[in-house]
């Protein structure tokens, strides 16, 4: 087995001996169609039980991508396009700093919109910013404002509520 397997099922085994049990969720980004690998994971979680979260494009999903519902799977607002807007030597994000809240929350709600209209009540009000990254941290005290419940990134998260309203669950792996 490869050893970070053996790593993780070491610490599950540790948590179960103690008497404790492991919340963790699954996300996968850059969905915009059922393509055959990502027909794959949704079958593997569905035969599983496993729920999976989504984080679908806004402006690349296809029509019906997703249809039929399954039931293990939710969808995530995966930012609006995926385009960086970083200055030149910045790190990649789609929401810099140098962008007017206004127009960054102007650009969510149409992607939210369209996810919506796709793919009906299937999504929930979770914003994964591409590149796990929002370079503006003032967007992040409007989400829950604009309808969001929850901001999705990657590693250890400085605070469960980022903003008032707005749960923060990252990923790390």
């Amino acid at each position: 087995m490869n050893p970070a397997w053996q790593s993780f099922f070491d610490e599950i085994a540790r948590w179960r001996e103690s008497g404790r049990t492991v919340d963790f969720w699954w996300r996968d980004d850059d969905a915009c169609r059922l393509d055959p690998a990502l027909a794959r994971l949704v079958a593997l979680a569905g035969a599983n039980e496993v729920s999976l979260a989504l984080a679908v494009i806004p402006a690349d999903l296809q029509a019906a991508a997703f249809e039929p519902a399954d039931v293990w799977v939710t969808l995530l607002q995966h930012g609006v396009d995926h385009h960086n807007r970083a200055a030149t030597g910045d790190k990649k994000t789609e929401f810099p700093a140098s962008e007017e809240v206004s127009t960054a929350l102007a650009r969510l709600a149409d992607g939210r919109q369209r996810l919506q209209r796709l793919t009906g009540s299937r999504v929930l009000p979770v914003l994964v910013p591409p590149w796990n990254r929002i370079s503006a941290p003032h967007l992040i005290s409007h989400l829950a404002g604009a309808g969001y419940r929850g901001l999705s990134t990657f590693g250890p998260r400085p605070s469960m509520y980022p903003a008032p309203g707005v749960l923060m669950v990252n990923t790390h792996v």
